[in-house]
């Protein structure tokens, strides 16, 4: 696996070796977890917004209704 190094602050850093040593779980695999986590949550929030988005266009939002029906075999 590649490696880069990442600066963060002390605060974080003491929090990220107290979650270590709590869990057993490497600061990196932790690091990688959390990245991914907030990874999923943005793409979800773009996703819900992009939704919000077509349902305030009530002929878009007839159409995406339309299409899902189309795709309920």
């Amino acid at each position: 696996m590649e490696s880069t190094t990442v600066r963060i602050s002390r605060r974080g850093h003491r929090s990220l070796c107290q979650l270590s040593d709590e869990t057993g779980v490497s600061m990196q695999d932790l690091l990688d977890q959390a990245i991914e986590h907030l990874r999923r949550k943005h793409f979800l929030q773009k996703a819900n917004e992009a939704y919000r988005q077509l349902k305030s266009d009530s002929s878009a939002w007839q159409l995406e209704l339309a299409e899902r029906e189309d795709w309920n075999i």
